[in-house]
């Protein structure tokens, strides 16, 4: 009889959870203001876009997509692609009226979704796994 292989398992799916409910994957992102002050845990999330040097979109697309803004001392030395897995825990901070042009977003980039949400997330560039 012909050798048939298994093919591997998946691993387990992109999550971003904020305070243990699951945010992605999702359906359309609405404001986040009601999580402000949450723990947000990202696992295996996809880089949507990188539009700034401390920050980035994570999820599908817009409309279905979290900002995520890097803190700590001094310039990341990380490299963020769009289309790679990031890894994290951090915080759900509100994005006060100046937060779009204060994070480096331009209207092009997101400001106006950024703005809709309310919140973004704030990462220590310490705690963030690339892949």
């Amino acid at each position: 009889p012909p050798v048939t292989t298994a093919a591997p398992a998946p691993g387990p799916p992109a999550t971003l959870t904020i305070g243990g409910a699951a945010v992605l994957p999702a359906g359309p992102m609405g404001p986040m203001t009601a999580a402000v002050g949450r723990t947000a845990v990202a696992r295996d999330a996809p880089v949507q876009s990188v539009p700034a040097d401390e920050g980035f979109w994570i999820g599908a697309r817009p409309g279905r997509r979290v900002w995520v803004q890097l803190s700590g001392a001094g310039e990341s030395s990380a490299r963020i692609r769009p289309g790679q897995r990031v890894s994290f825990t951090g915080t759900v901070v509100r994005a006060a009226a100046g937060s779009p042009g204060r994070l480096g977003l331009s209207t092009a980039e997101g400001a106006a979704e950024l703005r809709s949400a309310g919140a973004y997330l704030v990462v220590d560039r310490g705690r963030l796994v690339l892949r």
